[in-house]
Formats: structure tokens, C-alpha cells, sequence
């Protein structure tokens, strides 16, 4: 009889969890998935889940890099917030420089000479009146200082006599009044700057501020930096 090797079918053994423990070992319990993240080897307990009601778990990430990704995210979310924070205070910040910037040129404009003051007028268009058609007229408003066009907003009336407040927005003449309200030099009655239908400034504060820079400096007036 001849010795013969006989191949015995190689067992490997179960691969144990290497998350380290309190106590700075590996935990060694019987893992049950492998880490696509560290590439560790976990068990159930180290086995990374969702709370709440119901739970989830993941079979292929561990508790420690779940957690590490939850904490970059808080991270991430709060510098978001930090930077988001920031431009509103910068944003802040730049329109109080703008809106000192128009008072003080509006002041300037408002006592300066008043010979570069022009009428303001209003267009009356009448129809008729008890079956008698009645001319135009051409009424006077209070005096401006003319700073060139800016964008006015006009509201329409809509169905049911509704007012609509997201009407067309167009570029007109505008003045500066001695109380120092940006106004239009003509009004029309009838027509889209209806004196029913008071404009609504549309241009932005930078944009006022342009106009009455370049007013001052057209007619000559000192403007401090």
C-alpha cells in the first residue's frame, strides 16, 4: 500500500473586526462587511447605520467614517453659512455707503443755485366731458433739478380693476425736488405715466448715484470723494 497526500480543502478563517476599541486594541469580534472608506474590516456593532424610526445600515461602512463624514459635512454646511454671512454684511455694508453717498449728493444738488431748476409739468388729456370734447392741458408741478433718465416702474391695472405692481419698467426723465424726492419731470394723464398710477423707482441706489454725480458735475458743482 503506497502513502498517498490527500488535498484537504483550505478554510480560511473569518476575518475579525479591526476597529480599535476604548482600550486601543482591535475590537476582534467576527466582522461581518468590509469598509469601502478606510478599507477596515467592522462588525455589527461598528457597522454604520441611520437612527430614527426605522434604521438603515450600510454593508459596506463602517461607524468611524460615518461619523468623520457627518463632522466634514457640519464643517462644510457651517463655513457655507460663514461665507454666506459674510457677503451679507458686505452686501450690507456697501449699500449703507451708497445711500449716505446719495444723501449727500442730494443735499449738495438741493442747495445749490437754483437757476439749473426746471418746471416740472403735468399732461391732462380730457376726452370729453358731458358729450363736449374739451382740450389738453398742460398744468405746472413743483420745480426739479433734472438728473437725466432713470428706470421707473408702472403699475397696470388688470382685470377686475386690479392692480398689477409688476408693470413694465421704462426709462424717463427724472428730477430731484427740494425735499429731496427723485420724481418725474412730466406726468401724462391717459397714458402709461398715468398721475393715477404714481411710478415706482425702479433704478438702484448705485444707479442714482450715478445720475446725481454726473448732474453735479455737469452744472459745475464741487462733488467731495
Amino acid at each position: 500500500m503506497t502513502d498517498e497526500h490527500v488535498s484537504v480543502p483550505f478554510m480560511s478563517a473569518p476575518a475579525l473586526c479591526e476597529k480599535l476599541i476604548p482600550s486601543g486594541r482591535a475590537c476582534a469580534v467576527t466582522a461581518i462587511g468590509r469598509c469601502h472608506s478606510c478599507g477596515d474590516a467592522f462588525c455589527q456593532t461598528h457597522q454604520a447605520r441611520t437612527g430614527g424610526h426605522v434604521s438603515t445600515v450600510f454593508v459596506d461602512w463602517c461607524k468611524g467614517c460615518q461619523v468623520a463624514a457627518a463632522t466634514a459635512r457640519a464643517a462644510e454646511e457651517s463655513a457655507g453659512k460663514a461665507q454666506e454671512a459674510a457677503r451679507a454684511a458686505a452686501e450690507r455694508e456697501k449699500a449703507e455707503v451708497i445711500s449716505s453717498r446719495v444723501a449727500v449728493l442730494k443735499k449738495i444738488l438741493v442747495e445749490s443755485d437754483r437757476s439749473v431748476w426746471q418746471e416740472r409739468r403735468r399732461h391732462v388729456r380730457y376726452r370729453s366731458f358731458m358729450g363736449v370734447s374739451l382740450p389738453d392741458v398742460t398744468e405746472p408741478l413743483e420745480r426739479a433739478i433734472p438728473v437725466g433718465q432713470l428706470g421707473w416702474r408702472f403699475p397696470l391695472i388688470g382685470d377686475y380693476n386690479t392692480l398689477d405692481p409688476y408693470g413694465p419698467t421704462v426709462s424717463m426723465k427724472s428730477g430731484l425736488t427740494a425735499a429731496g424726492k427723485i420724481v418725474l419731470m412730466e406726468r401724462g394723464r391717459a397714458s402709461l405715466t398715468d398721475s393715477d398710477f404714481r411710478g415706482v423707482m425702479a433704478s438702484s441706489p448705485a444707479e442714482i448715484a450715478e445720475r446725481l454725480e454726473a448732474t453735479a458735475r455737469a452744472f459745475g458743482i464741487h462733488v467731495p470723494h
